[in-house]
């Protein structure tokens, strides 16, 4: 073998080693839904927050957050993850309003993800401008799914392609000369 495609070779061989290890990571899961959905008006507090993700998640690092528009955090119960389904109790004695509840996991390949969803409770005399839908009447995973702030890097398979193809090249330069 010429010495240009030892050196091709060797080029395509250590590059394929040096960007190996880094694809697993970039394949992390994602938040499937919330119960309550993102954006949901509910007639009665829920009773409990649901997340659900596409995989299994960690119970180390889970947290859930609650605050009202004022910035009060709300005692929601501790976080509670059950394979994929990370939730946490509701407190009943919620006022009506508008709230953000604020998230963490952490992925069963130990990535943390996190991001935030709003819902909002009515008052009880406040009109409804819409059916009035009882958390009861809901699906058990809403049709709506808030995305996580994760997502597939596009960045490192697209420079392994390049690269490969620019090693595919060299060689194929060096057996023409």
């Amino acid at each position: 073998m010429h010495a240009p495609h030892r050196r091709g070779w060797v080029l395509l061989v250590a590059l394929a080693l040096a960007l190996a290890p880094a694809l697993p990571a970039t394949a992390h899961t994602d938040l499937v839904s919330t119960n309550p959905a993102d954006g949901q008006t509910l007639d009665n507090p829920p009773e409990q927050l649901r997340l659900r993700f596409a995989e299994d998640m960690l119970d180390g690092g889970a947290r859930v957050v609650a605050r009202d528009d004022e910035g009060v955090n709300v005692a929601v119960g501790p976080p509670r993850v059950d394979g994929p389904v990370l939730s946490a109790s509701w407190p009943s004695s919620a006022d009506a309003g508008r709230y953000t509840v604020a998230w963490r996991a952490v992925s069963d390949d130990g990535h943390p993800l996190e991001g935030q969803f709003v819902f909002t409770i009515r008052a009880q005399d406040e009109p409804s401008a819409q059916p009035s839908v009882q958390e009861s009447e809901l699906p058990a995973e809403p049709v709506s799914a808030q995305e996580s702030q994760t997502g597939v890097n596009l960045l490192l398979p697209g420079l392994l392609i390049v690269a490969v193809a620019a090693v595919g090249f060299f060689v194929w330069r060096s057996r023409a000369d």
